[in-house]
């Protein structure tokens, strides 16, 4: 019969003990790490965008929803790249070519489009949304559609790389007692205003409006004006009775701001 001496007992005990600590530390940080990355990384996908146009500027609006990854109004100006997107393999320079002897045309024919009224959206690669928020992200490259990418639109250019000029606005939606109506107001230069509608509580909508100065100096400017909301959701074109509704908001601010035309209207993802 074999004896165990109690100091081999006591060290092993102590080995087996350390090496579980162990397992348990590193299994723990590993946790840790996936957990931190998944949470930095939750908002990778792929965010479809309005494109507009105000005053001859290229603005590119992320369509937000409710409750999601892409829970963020964030709007920037843009224009389209004669580089290759960073973020994309390195093109041959045959085909870099060919892109830029593209560019003129690609540019034409959106803003003939946007001139018009149509509606025109990019769907872009899989990018962070954070990353854009933040500023990390300068460009992309994305599929232009005629028309909601979702909706049967129909694409006219695929992988056009865009660049990130001046981020305009951003905010995270909420759905707790946000009411809808109020719209905020940015000064584009030379006599042009962007007006977008804070999506408030649903029902509600995404709504983007060119407003003008009558004079050739912007005086006090607002930075926002309310209108009325429900009147706004409840339409299905954006300009039924907009330019009233705008038009009397103005008026009571003094200001000296048209209506010019409605840009993007969207109620179907806030219902």
């Amino acid at each position: 019969m074999i004896t165990k001496h109690p100091l081999l007992h006591r060290t092993r005990l102590f080995i087996t003990s350390a090496l579980l600590t162990l397992f348990i530390c590193q299994h723990s940080a590993l946790a840790s790490e996936k957990g931190a990355e998944h949470k930095q990384h939750h908002d990778v996908g792929v965010h479809g965008m309005a494109l507009v146009m105000v005053g001859g500027k290229l603005i590119a609006s992320h369509l937000p929803l409710h409750n999601s990854m892409h829970e963020h109004q964030i709007i920037f100006t843009t224009n389209i790249s004669e580089r290759p997107a960073t973020s994309k393999q390195s093109q041959s320079q045959s085909q870099h070519q060919n892109k830029q002897h593209q560019l003129p045309q690609i540019v034409n024919s959106i803003e003939a489009a946007l001139t018009k009224g149509q509606l025109i959206t990019l769907l872009p690669e899989v990018f962070s949304l954070s990353k854009l928020r933040n500023s990390e992200l300068t460009d992309f490259t994305a599929t232009i559609y005629q028309g909601h990418f979702e909706r049967g639109g129909k694409p006219i250019a695929k992988q056009v790389s865009f660049a990130i000029d001046q981020m305009l606005y951003q905010r995270k939606l909420s759905n707790k007692g946000v009411s809808n109506g109020e719209y905020n107001l940015i000064n584009m230069g030379e006599g042009d205003v962007l007006a977008v509608h804070q999506i408030g509580d649903k029902p509600s909508f995404d709504h983007l409006v060119w407003l003008t100065s009558t004079s050739e100096k912007l005086v006090a400017l607002p930075t926002s004006i309310t209108t009325d909301g429900e009147k706004l959701s409840a339409q299905n074109k954006a300009s039924l009775n907009l330019q009233s509704e705008l038009g009397k908001s103005l008026e009571q601010h003094q200001s000296q701001l048209v209506f010019k035309q409605s840009l993007y209207f969207e109620t179907q993802d806030f219902q």
